[in-house]
Parts: structure tokens; sequence; C-alpha cells
């Protein structure tokens, strides 16, 4: 194994984690399709309001937009939060945008 791992890489094992299922963070697809899919859509709809309350971006259709304009990637990071005896406290959602992409 250590012939096949860059020498940076071996003094630093915690960059090699390994990914795992955690299931207070869902994906997308499947907070959307499990029991909780309300409690997610609801948070989605109040960090939507929130953006919008803030003035973050302007909604426009895509037959308005400018030649050549600059589209950035976006994705949910959506997460239970649990109290620590184990009881969900809420669901939280981020909706993120790919800054580094701005021109």
């Amino acid at each position: 194994m250590d012939d096949f791992v860059p020498d940076a890489m071996a003094r630093c094992p915690h960059l090699m984690k390994a990914k795992f299922n955690d299931p207070d963070l869902p994906t997308v697809n499947a907070s959307l399709a499990g029991p909780h899919r309300e409690e997610f859509l609801e948070a989605m709809r109040a960090e939507i309001k929130k953006l919008e309350n803030h003035g973050t971006w302007l909604v426009m259709k895509w037959t308005e937009l400018p030649e050549g304009a600059n589209l950035l990637p976006t994705t949910w990071a959506l997460r239970i939060k649990r109290y620590p005896d184990g009881r969900v406290r809420k669901f939280k959602a981020l909706f993120c945008v790919r800054g580094d992409k701005q021109v």
C-alpha cells in the first residue's frame, strides 16, 4: 500500500479518511424521498426566504438572461440537528453557491 501513497499523504493519514453514511447528513435525493421530506422542504423554503429577504439575488426568467451570463453552480447542504440525548432539534438547509466560479 505504501508504494501507492504519495509521501505527503503518508505523513497526513487524516487526508485519507473514508467517507461514511451519516443519517444526519442526507443527500437531497435521500432527504426528499425519506420520512422527513416535509421537514426538509420547510427548511429549504425558510432558507430561500431568508436569502430573498437579504436581497441576495434577483430572480429572472431564462429568456431574460443577458448573453454570456455566468451562472454559478449551486447545491443544498442538509442536516438533522439533534439534542445531546439524540432527539431531533431541527432540520437545517443551506443553499450553497460556488463563489469561486464568479467572474
